[in-house]
């Protein structure tokens, strides 16, 4: 995976925050860029800063690869439990 697009624009992780009920309940102010390219068959570890969720509760996390802002393609998902 490159770190951009063929047109040379950064490829970026962000994130959006769900309730269980399915409704979004933000995004991501900040976005990271790739740090660097990943070889075909390699992984590689990049932190991502979410942002505490104002509502108590169970909250659903998607975080996408973002270009122009966008999300594109690939995304991983995962549970946050708020105190």
């Amino acid at each position: 995976m490159p770190s951009c697009s063929s047109a040379g624009v950064p490829y970026r992780l962000g994130y959006r925050l769900f309730h269980r009920g399915g409704a979004e309940v933000g995004r991501g102010a900040e976005i990271s860029a790739l740090e660097t390219d990943i070889p075909a068959g390699m992984t590689y570890h990049q932190g991502l800063v979410i942002e505490r969720p104002e509502e108590a509760g169970a909250t659903w996390v998607i975080a996408d690869l973002l270009i122009n802002g966008e999300p594109f393609g690939k995304y991983v998902t995962f549970d946050i439990e708020v105190d």
